[in-house]
């Protein structure tokens, strides 16, 4: 299954896509499809399609356990110092921004499976 999807991007962006797309002899749309494919899969076991109440035991334990990438957790804690010493760029604000509501829809869904897993009596508080 494939969405369509419109993306408002700056022009130095899509130059950039589109050079890249010629280098590799490809299409932009696979070069930003690649990209997002990338740098989604900043935590690896959500699976917004099921409630917490669907998942099995062992994959409610391991939801329970979730964290960030090791690399998406380093740039995230790079990005917050960072703002401690000095102003951030644009970009680095943005991705700040976006790495922080990431941790915070994995917060959100970790807390909702230990709650469950709790219900179920696999772990003890």
């Amino acid at each position: 299954m494939t969405v369509k999807l419109t993306l408002n991007l700056p022009d130095e962006t899509v130059q950039l896509a589109q050079t890249v797309a010629e280098t590799h002899d490809t299409s932009v749309e696979n070069i930003v499809t690649n990209l997002l494919f990338g740098t989604l899969p900043l935590i690896p076991v959500i699976d917004p399609n099921h409630a917490v109440s669907e998942l099995s035991d062992a994959a409610l334990l391991e939801v329970s356990q979730i964290t960030m990438t090791p690399d998406a957790d380093k740039q995230h804690l790079t990005l917050l110092h960072k703002q401690q010493e000095e102003p951030l760029t644009a970009d680095e604000k943005r991705e700040l921004n976006w790495f922080s509501q990431v941790y915070s829809i994995a917060t959100l869904y970790k807390a909702k499976a230990m709650v469950e897993a709790f219900h179920r009596e696999l772990i003890v508080f």
